[in-house]
């Protein structure tokens, strides 16, 4: 069914081949530790899922990145000012994503914001937001880019984390109200979970949870100030 799909577009208002790039995926990480794997060997855990995600967005022509990043000249004393327009980006979730991430290739699906300084002046710059120190950083690492999505002490990438459990929670939600009403049977899976009707209402409160954070767009002055 999936390779006619592939073969006849024309059948669904859109075909995304998700197979062969998760394929792909799976055998550079084992190629790389003979002992990978994901999940329970059937179901990936977090992070197959975070690049399957990345597989659909760019499938589904999402933009990279959820703003833009511009960088000023340096001003007195070498300070260089930074202003990002952005949503908060969406999390990658658990501390081991972004590595695996990286090797598949898929961060820059994964909505990155990069903060790119080609020429610094010094060799050694303290990041900060306001008085919020982000990090410290060489020129090195800025002239390869930084990506600012993995700050996370920056308040768009905290906001962003504090949504993760309102979709995680309205994921465990209408995927046991729809088991039940379904009719699944399995013996081993938790019944608990109320009617679909009123799973769905509160359903509805976590998506206007997700949906005020995740679409509110500011822009953040940062500055990088030379450590001497």
């Amino acid at each position: 069914y999936s390779a006619r799909l592939l073969r006849r577009a024309d059948l669904a208002d859109r075909i995304i081949d998700a197979h062969t790039p998760m394929d792909a995926l799976f055998t550079a990480m084992r190629a790389a530790d003979p002992g990978w794997k994901s999940g329970d060997g059937i179901h990936p855990d977090a992070g197959p899922h975070a690049a399957l995600a990345a597989v659909l967005a760019a499938g589904l022509g999402l933009p990279d990145s959820p703003g833009t990043v511009t960088v000023s000249a340096p001003a007195a004393e070498g300070v260089i000012t930074v202003k990002v327009d952005t949503v908060p980006p969406v999390p990658a979730p658990g501390p081991g994503v972004r590595p695996l991430l990286d090797r598949a290739g898929f961060s820059t699906a994964m909505n990155r914001l990069t903060l790119t300084v080609p020429n610094a002046d010094e060799p050694v710059y303290r990041l900060k937001n306001g008085e919020r120190l982000l990090g410290i950083f060489s020129a090195g690492a800025l002239a390869r880019g930084l990506d600012l999505t993995a700050l996370d002490s920056w308040e768009p990438v905290r906001a962003a984390a504090e949504v993760l459990p309102a979709a995680e929670a309205r994921h465990r939600l209408l995927g046991g109200a729809w088991r039940e009403y379904v009719g699944h049977t399995r013996p081993d899976t938790d019944r608990n979970f109320p009617p679909l009707e009123e799973a769905l209402r509160k359903a509805a409160e976590y998506e206007a949870t997700l949906d005020a954070v995740m679409r509110r767009r500011e822009t953040y002055t940062l500055t990088l100030e030379p450590v001497r």
